[in-house]
């Protein structure tokens, strides 16, 4: 970065993140000792991660509770994270230990952020494309992509977005993604043994040996177990089927991992308006939307607010109700799904008495029939 300073025309004011000037990021970054200070930094400067706060609320798309706003702004510079559960841990070490626990979580509103996205830059769009790729290789499985877009010229591009923290682990995810991982004789020995822990628990469960919720426990292990054994990935399913594989790497700051041209940049080179590219004082047509505003005046822009709003406003549910459940676990509080009904004893008092539903004047010591 002090080499590219000294170059002419070398705009480190765009590379650098708007919120925190240049200056201070270099020195925090060559002072901190902590390596989560250090990712946090290298993650501020990814693209989009400031979106957030420069969308202006013309659209409910770009809307964002204050809420999750104050939790948006903690996160992004480690402030503590004031919740129930967790109130002097770290907002943005928090995240980052929840994404890489819940693995299987889906961002659904982000990928309806990205999907509405598309269908703004008058592309057709199609959410989770189901039993259409099949694997090639003969598996009998097949993958479900978060989307799939149609462009202009009628090439069919399927995405799958996937949540990360540092770069590295994007890499591995990208590639986990597009290859695969495991072997096909993994796979099998891993069906077999599902199939004898299957008919174990069955077992169990018909001699009452076990618990239902033990043996949905078991069950889940084992499909587990099938999953994490192999996967063709989605590269070659989806050219299989005639569509073109572009794995999503975002932040939990809403930030687009760049890796090479086959990533997030290639998705937005792809999807965005060809208005972008428009000269300003040529007379093509431009990407009109009723909630575009200066802030947002190219596609691109529009596309960065509408990710990094869904962004903060899906992290903020998905933390405000695992703080809650933590919570709930700690005071041994059930849920209010699993709850008993109990009907109150005065309701059915008069039932021990058959069908006589009088009232007894006498109960309190009251005669109201002298």
């Amino acid at each position: 970065m002090v080499k590219k300073a000294g170059q002419d025309n070398n705009h480190l004011q765009k590379v650098v993140n708007v919120h925190e000037a240049a200056f201070t990021w270099v020195r925090r970054y060559k002072t901190s000792n902590s390596t989560s200070e250090k990712r946090r930094l290298r993650d501020l400067l990814i693209p989009g991660t400031a979106a957030v706060f420069t969308a202006i609320p013309s659209s409910p798309r770009m809307r964002v509770p204050h809420e999750a706003y104050a939790f948006r702004i903690r996160q992004q510079f480690g402030l503590r994270a004031l919740l129930c559960a967790w109130h002097r841990a770290p907002a943005d070490e928090l995240v980052q230990q929840m994404t890489h626990h819940y693995k299987v979580r889906r961002h659904d509103g982000v990928v309806d952020a990205v999907l509405l996205a598309a269908l703004e830059s008058d592309l057709v769009a199609c959410r989770e494309v189901a039993k259409h790729f099949q694997c090639p290789l003969g598996s009998g499985e097949a993958i479900t992509p978060d989307g799939a877009i149609v462009l202009a010229d009628g090439t069919v591009i399927a995405l799958d977005v996937t949540v990360v923290g540092s770069s590295d682990a994007a890499k591995e995810m990208i590639r986990r993604k597009t290859v695969g991982w495991g072997s096909l004789g993994a796979l099998e020995k891993a069906r077999r043994a599902r199939a004898d822990t299957w008919e174990r628990v069955r077992r169990a469960v018909e001699d009452r040996t076990m618990g239902r919720r033990e043996a949905e426990e078991e069950r889940q292990r084992a499909a587990t177990l099938v999953q994490q054994a192999w996967s063709g990935g989605y590269k070659r399913a989806c050219e299989v089927g005639g569509a073109i594989f572009v794995p999503m790497a975002l932040t939990p700051y809403g930030g687009w991992h760049r890796e090479d041209k086959d990533s997030a940049e290639s998705w937005t080179r792809r999807t965005t308006h060809t208005g972008d590219s428009v000269g300003y004082y040529e007379f093509d047509q431009r990407f009109e939307h009723p909630g575009r505003t200066w802030a947002s005046a190219t596609h691109r822009a529009f596309s960065f607010a509408c990710v990094g709003a869904a962004m903060a406003n899906e992290t903020w549910k998905f933390v405000q109700a695992k703080s809650k459940q933590a919570m709930k676990q700690v005071l041994g509080i059930r849920d209010e799904a699993a709850r008993m009904t109990v009907t109150p004893p005065l309701a059915v008092a008069p039932l021990a008495h058959g069908d006589d539903m009088r009232w007894n004047p006498n109960d309190d010591g009251v005669n109201f029939n002298p």
